[in-house]
């Protein structure tokens, strides 16, 4: 239940067969010569291959930015698993050391330069000072237009599944937000934003990582 995007098909030109086509995968370094034309092979839903899957925070050039700098690690260290060093593996939206909270909501957004076709999960990795209350948009940052795709206080949605762990006990709290929403390409939605209300705790909210 990670952040996800199928790949799209595109139509192939002169009744050529349809090929999956992909925007992360780097272009080859030769030139090849175009394999000869085939005749249209007609599938049945069975044997139609399913589409790739990508979880979005491993892709090249994601762009990450966040409402305030926070008291520790820029918002890119998001990106990464890691969550060895307490001040350099997570962003907080505090003031300083003391893990003070900054006024107001605050926000983490990943940017893709791609299309966001569909969105089947998201996960978010808190440290102690998590936050329950919050809410997820995506994006066409050409227009501004805004979808909110998961909402905290919505009470038709569920809860997020949520894991207490890490060393010691309790260092670690991961919400995984089931979403499963699909966007045609044409909206063009390319940022995912999660906005947290305020702080679950006496601290800033506290992200280890994110996917």
């Amino acid at each position: 239940m990670a952040w996800r995007v199928r790949q799209v098909q595109a139509k192939a030109k002169h009744e050529q067969a349809s090929v999956v086509s992909s925007a992360f995968e780097p272009a080859p370094a030769k030139i090849r010569a175009a394999p000869p034309l085939v005749p249209v092979v007609q599938r049945t839903p069975s044997q139609t291959p399913a589409p790739k899957v990508y979880v979005l925070t491993h892709q090249k050039d994601v762009v990450v930015r966040a409402s305030a700098q926070g008291n520790l690690a820029p918002p890119r260290v998001t990106l990464s698993k890691a969550a060895h060093s307490w001040l350099n593996d997570r962003w907080q939206a505090a003031r300083d050391k003391t893990g003070f909270p900054l006024k107001g909501p605050h926000y983490l957004e990943y940017s893709f330069p791609f299309p966001i076709v569909e969105l089947e999960g998201v996960i978010i990795n808190f440290e102690k000072a998590s936050c329950v209350d919050y809410y997820i948009d995506v994006i066409n940052e050409s227009t501004s237009v805004t979808s909110r795709v998961y909402d905290f206080q919505n009470q038709g949605q569920a809860k997020p599944f949520r894991k207490v762990h890490g060393q010691p006990k309790g260092n670690e709290i991961t919400d995984m937000i089931e979403i499963d929403k699909l966007f045609a390409e044409s909206e063009g939605y390319n940022a995912v934003r999660i906005t947290f209300r305020k702080p679950e705790t006496k601290w800033g909210t506290s992200v280890w990582w994110v996917e």
